[in-house]
């Protein structure tokens, strides 16, 4: 596989993923993704992206309750 940034070659590894959204901030560890030996970006597979969606919509919809009840 090839970087999208600087078209190094990707390999699979285990990288940290943060989002700081919507007054939280999330941060994964150990997320599979495909990692650039060039540059380290790294690119997640469908599947790792789909579950940390998921995972932020559940977050976003937590945190507005408890908003809401303060």
């Amino acid at each position: 596989m090839e970087c999208p940034l600087c078209k190094g070659d990707l390999k699979p590894g285990r990288v940290t993923y943060t989002a700081n959204r919507h007054g939280y901030h999330l941060l994964l560890d150990d997320v599979p993704a495909w990692v650039c030996q060039q540059c380290g970006e790294p690119v997640f597979e469908e599947k790792a992206v789909e579950a940390i969606q998921r995972l932020l919509l559940t977050l976003d919809e937590e945190v507005e309750l408890v908003r809401q009840k303060a």
